[in-house]
């Protein structure tokens, strides 16, 4: 979004909002005007970021990039495969990946991530 954001900037177009801001309940919703331009500006992004390539297909979605998996063990994370968009998903097994070991994430903090679906269109969708 921030790489978005910079080139609207460079490109001198003001996605502010002045006045008054609509309202965000409105049926049918009010579209924003600068929505179509930020939409074709995310579109065109292509960055190396924290998880790697971030570019987006003519649909928005993210394309040409991975995914690295993880099992917590005691002595840490172990890489246990990758997802990309074309070889799906690919498990690399140097040992049995399932075991008995309940000491792997007791009394740790352990982050979730989970892709969902859109059941709706975005905002800046028009």
């Amino acid at each position: 979004m921030a790489e978005a954001f910079r080139n609207l900037r460079r490109q001198k177009i003001d996605i502010s909002r002045r006045g008054n801001a609509g309202d965000c309940l409105a049926n049918p919703a009010a579209p924003w005007n600068q929505g179509i331009d930020m939409e074709r500006t995310l579109k065109q992004v292509r960055i190396q970021g924290l998880t790697g390539n971030i570019q987006f297909d003519h649909y928005g979605r993210r394309v040409n990039y991975t995914m690295d998996m993880f099992e917590l063990k005691s002595n840490g994370p172990q890489r246990i495969g990758y997802w990309n968009d074309i070889d799906k998903l690919v498990l690399v097994q140097n040992e049995v990946l399932l075991s008995n070991d309940s000491t792997n994430i007791e009394n740790r903090t352990v982050v979730v991530t989970t892709i969902m679906p859109l059941t709706r269109k975005p905002l800046l969708r028009h």
